[in-house]
C-alpha cells in the first residue's frame, strides 16, 4: 500500500468531510479531491465507512501516544492533543450519525482513561492534594471533556466563536487548580 496515495485520500477526506458533512461527501469526490481515479479510493478504501475508521483510528492514535504524566504539563498536553483531534475531524464529533459508532465510544473510553490514570498518578505524586478524591477527579474530568464538544461547536459553527485553545487549557486549570498542592501550583507556575 502505497504510504502517500492513502495518506492523500485520508487527507482529502477528511477537509471534504469536515467542510461539506460526511453525507454529502462521495467516493467519487473523495477522488476528485485527491486527484485521483475512484478505483484507486476503493482499492484502498472500499467502502467510505472505511476512510472515517482509519482517520479515526489515526487521529486517538495521535493522541494517546506521548510522554508520561509527571506534571500539570504533561496533561495539558493530553487535553491539548484531544482537542487537535476534535478540531482535525470535527465532522466526527458533530455528526449526530456518528455518536454511537463504535469507534467514538471505543476512543473516548480509553481516552477518558488515560486521563484518569493520569490525575490519579499526579494525586499519588502530591501534584493533587488528597482531597482530590476519585468521585471528584471523575466529577471534574466529566465537565472538563463536555466543555471540549462544546468548544469544537461554538469553534467550528459559531459565527462568535468561543474561547481559542490556549484560554480554554487555562480554564481547564481555573477548574482544577483548587485541587493543586502547593507542589503541584509550583510546577504549573514553571510549566512543568
Amino acid at each position: 500500500m502505497s504510504t502517500d496515495t492513502r495518506s492523500n485520500i485520508l487527507a482529502a477526506a477528511r477537509r471534504l468531510f469536515n467542510t461539506q458533512g460526511y453525507d454529502r461527501v462521495t467516493m467519487r469526490r473523495i477522488a476528485s479531491e485527491a486527484g485521483i481515479g475512484v478505483g484507486n479510493v476503493t482499492y484502498y478504501f472500499p467502502r467510505k465507512q472505511d476512510i472515517v475508521a482509519s482517520l479515526m483510528d489515526d487521529s486517538f492514535e495521535q493522541t494517546r501516544t506521548g510522554v508520561p504524566v509527571t506534571g500539570p504539563a504533561q496533561l495539558t498536553q493530553m487535553f491539548s492533543r484531544m482537542l487537535d483531534t476534535l478540531e482535525r475531524n470535527s465532522f466526527f464529533f458533530l455528526d449526530p450519525a456518528f455518536e454511537n459508532d463504535e469507534h467514538h465510544t471505543t476512543h473516548h473510553r480509553q481516552l477518558r482513561g488515560d486521563l484518569s490514570a493520569a490525575m490519579t498518578a499526579l494525586t499519588e505524586r502530591g501534584v493533587f492534594l488528597p482531597a482530590f478524591t476519585p468521585d471528584i477527579r471523575e466529577t471534574l474530568l466529566s465537565v472538563l471533556l463536555m466543555t471540549h464538544v462544546s468548544w469544537l461547536r461554538m469553534h467550528v459553527r459559531s459565527t462568535r466563536p468561543g474561547p481559542d485553545k490556549q484560554e480554554l487549557l487555562r480554564m481547564h486549570w481555573v477548574v482544577l487548580s483548587p485541587y493543586l498542592s502547593p507542589e503541584g501550583r509550583s510546577m504549573l507556575e514553571r510549566g512543568e
